[in-house]
């Protein structure tokens, strides 16, 4: 019997992504592609499963194209579910392409270079590959092109992440964090599909051992403009079968998990810039205090810094408590967010970008309220 979960879940990216740019984006691929623009019903995912017996959909007309999928598996290593969600070039046959798809020969070779070139359109995610005949499915640890006997042996290349549990455990937050990181997949898309874009840069300088080992963290720069707050929509009809605990001890493990590694970070600093004397300060802080971890300048001023991690990308968005706020607007102590993205839950990396003093840097959406009785 099919999982209409999943069309749940399709529905709700749907609304979620509708003022993104991924939310136009079946305007612009009709518009690209023949010369005309999608009817205004045509949004990301369509209202019908893909196929009843297999738990997944791939975004209206994107049978033949690099197409945005969203699935439940097993986990090869393991046995255990999981959610996957990305970008995926499929080979396997269907009813109207009963033989190998030649014309997804463009997309492979776009794929391909850039994973040769080590694009950036590529940090953070993973890649795998389905082979039927193979009954079973190979990971690979790094950017490895596309074989050439993929089509023949009509397999499924996909490009994407990964959440722990079934489609039945995701909560909202974990489903508002899918949606925002296949909004940050659309250039990958587009880069795919079209070709990239005339100034976009696709090719980045070859990633240096650290960078490409476990337990680390990689900076990047500030997103400005990169957060747009959505509409208010109706919220989407909950599951009654959701495991919210699951979803809570997961979401514990990642937190849990992006604290070490700034703990780890900020010690690592400070010894860098001859300071091991601060290095062996720097704690990881008890629930309740108002920030995660204390650290220190290399002038000995303390830091008081909150973390916030995400398997999702760069522009998701993130959870402030009541008093984290009211902590980081009144302040005694130096303030400072580190939002980690594309956390890595089996490398133990992550990317991470900085917010010193969010006080008016950060737009506020209340998603919670305490309630009295008139």
């Amino acid at each position: 019997m099919a999982n209409y979960r999943i069309l749940e879940v399709a529905e709700a990216i749907n609304q979620l992504v509708a003022d993104l740019p991924l939310g136009s984006m079946q305007e612009k691929r009709m518009q690209r592609k023949h010369g005309q623009a999608a009817s205004s019903r045509w949004r990301l995912f369509g209202r019908t499963l893909i196929n009843k017996q297999e738990d997944y959909i791939f975004h209206r007309g994107g049978s033949m194209e690099f197409q945005f999928n969203l699935g439940e598996e097993a986990d090869p290593n393991t046995g255990k579910r999981r959610v996957r969600y990305g970008l995926a070039l499929s080979y396997q046959p269907t009813r109207e392409i009963p033989g190998p798809l030649d014309s997804l020969a463009g997309q492979t070779s776009r794929l391909n270079k850039l994973i040769e070139d080590r694009s950036a359109l590529l940090n953070g995610l993973s890649m795998t590959v389905y082979v039927p005949e193979r009954k079973g499915e190979t990971h690979y640890d790094a950017h490895q092109p596309v074989d050439e006997l993929l089509p023949v042996r009509r397999s499924f290349y996909f490009v994407g992440r990964f959440v722990s549990g079934t489609l039945q455990d995701l909560s909202d937050e974990e489903i508002r964090g899918i949606a925002y990181g296949l909004n940050d997949m659309l250039p990958l898309y587009e880069a795919v599909e079209f070709g990239p874009a005339d100034g976009v840069p696709v090719r980045v300088q070859q990633a240096d051992k650290e960078s490409a080992a476990r337990d680390t963290l990689r900076e990047v720069l500030f997103p400005a403009g990169g957060g747009k707050k959505p509409e208010q929509r109706r919220a989407p009809t909950p599951s009654n079968d959701v495991d919210y605990l699951a979803g809570q001890a997961r979401n514990k493990a990642i937190g849990d998990g992006g604290e070490s590694l700034v703990v780890a970070h900020e010690r690592k600093k400070l010894i860098d810039t001859e300071r091991p004397d601060l290095a062996e300060l720097v704690e990881k802080m008890l629930d309740g205090t108002g920030y995660d971890v204390r650290s220190y300048d290399e002038d000995g001023v303390e830091l008081h810094i909150e973390v916030k991690t995400t398997t999702s990308g760069i522009n998701a968005p993130f959870f402030l408590s009541k008093n984290e706020w009211l902590y980081a607007t009144d302040r005694q102590n130096p303030f400072i967010i580190y939002r980690l993205h594309n956390y890595n839950t089996e490398l133990n990396t992550a990317d991470f970008f900085i917010i010193n003093n969010p006080e008016g840097q950060l737009d506020l959406v209340p998603e919670v309220y305490k309630v009295y009785r008139q």
